[in-house]
């Protein structure tokens, strides 16, 4: 009588832990990149830090995505606020009071830190991911840039929303990136 007992409590624990599995780390990035890729908009502000070496640079951006294209906007330091750049098809244009504005190249592939912020967001949204793996409540994915250049982001495991990001040049951490106020 006990065998048959344990067995149902054993085959009903059994398919409880089956229905309760968590979706692995290539399941969540499928789903993340799907409902990206959905999303009719996105907003959010990052806190990014440029290392160029023998300088290094913080920044608040804004970034905002519609429909008509991109718009990245410096949030700090005071001296460069305002200053607004305009993503489309031919790259891209840093403005302010109609004036331009070159920050310099952080990688060897000459991406600069206000391109970071939309590279991020074309990775996230289309670009090849390389690896995928959950940790501490975080969903790491590694996207493919360039031979030289990678993107590794960190997402909220359960809610898929962005949480920081950094670009790999040459073996080193260039820029890191740390996203709030996130609205998709």
């Amino acid at each position: 009588m006990k065998k048959p007992f344990f067995a149902l409590i054993f085959s009903v624990i059994l398919v409880l832990s089956a229905c309760s599995r968590s979706p692995d780390a290539g399941e969540l990035a499928s789903r993340f990149r799907s409902d990206f890729a959905e999303a009719q908009s996105l907003k959010l502000t990052a806190a990014v830090r440029a290392d160029y070496g023998e300088r290094v640079y913080d920044f608040e951006l804004s970034y905002e995505k519609t429909e008509g294209g991109a718009t990245v906007t410096i949030l700090a330091p005071e001296s460069v606020a305002g200053i607004s750049a305009r993503v489309g098809e031919d790259g891209l244009t840093l403005e302010y009071n109609g004036a331009e504005v070159y920050t310099g190249a952080l990688t060897d592939d000459g991406l600069s830190p206000a391109e970071a912020l939309p590279l991020a967001v074309d990775a996230w949204a289309g670009g090849l991911l390389t690896s995928a793996r959950v940790e501490s409540g975080l969903l790491i994915c590694e996207y493919f840039i360039s031979e030289s250049v990678a993107l590794v982001s960190n997402f909220d495991a359960e809610t898929l929303v962005p949480v920081s990001a950094e670009l790999i040049s040459g073996g080193y951490r260039t820029l890191i990136m740390e996203f709030g106020d996130v609205v998709m």
